[in-house]
């Protein structure tokens, strides 16, 4: 049987297939509904506030709950079109290491204004060759923080680092994808020779994938719902 979730803007997702899979839609519909309603009062409050600065608390968490609802987006796409599962990989990945530091930066929010870069001198550059450009982006990158702790020493600090029988810790899932990443051309090689069971193995990877999303989420949701 087929089903079609409708969420809050009328986009449709199709349910159909494993359990994980139908499992995953709805909680992801329900977290796209939530964001919607809670941003839109963020939002609106800080209209009222009438503040000059965008380096909020609230603000960093409209930021980072879009992005992770676009990243969902971006996989199911690359899900349906079949794109190869490095690309799925980097996005995990990345969604992992936003959401440590996000959690890590709320709970140490002196670092709000440095990661909206309001203690930065940034100098304009001067030619857009590529080592200026790196320069560039260095200046807005990590040196915003003067020293951005390491992923590991975040996720340490907010209790990501380690999972357990009841947990999985979003380090873990950070440090797998981690690896698939660097050797990601290596790794197409299984792929490739695994052709003949690549449903199989595809709908285990999807349905590992889905709970290694809800988890992310999960972190997020524990710490944006107080905001």
């Amino acid at each position: 049987m087929v089903e079609k979730v409708t969420d809050a803007n009328g986009n449709q997702s199709t349910l159909g297939g494993s359990k994980e899979n139908n499992d995953f839609l709805k909680f992801f519909q329900v977290f796209v509904e939530c964001s919607k309603e809670k941003n839109d009062k963020l939002t609106l409050a800080y209209k009222n506030s009438k503040k000059g600065s965008l380096a909020s608390k609230e603000f960093l968490s409209i930021v980072v709950s879009e992005c992770l609802i676009d990243d969902i987006k971006s996989i199911q796409k690359l899900r349906e079109e079949k794109f190869a599962n490095r690309y799925v990989d980097a996005a995990i990945r990345n969604m992992c290491e936003q959401v440590i530091e996000y959690i890590y930066i709320i709970k140490n929010p002196n670092l709000i204004k440095k990661y909206f870069g309001e203690d930065l001198t940034y100098e304009y550059p001067k030619d857009d060759s590529i080592k200026t450009l790196i320069k560039s982006l260095t200046q807005t990158g990590k040196a915003r923080f003067g020293k951005r702790e390491r992923v590991m020493e975040m996720a340490k600090d907010i209790g990501e680092l380690d999972s357990d029988d009841n947990k999985l810790a979003l380090y873990d899932i950070f440090k797998l994808k981690s690896e698939l990443e660097h050797n990601s051309y290596f790794n197409h090689l299984f792929e490739l020779m695994d052709e003949v069971n690549s449903e199989e193995t595809e709908k285990e990877n999807q349905e590992k994938d889905f709970n290694y999303l809800i988890c992310i989420l999960s972190a997020f949701s524990e710490v944006y719902d107080k905001i």
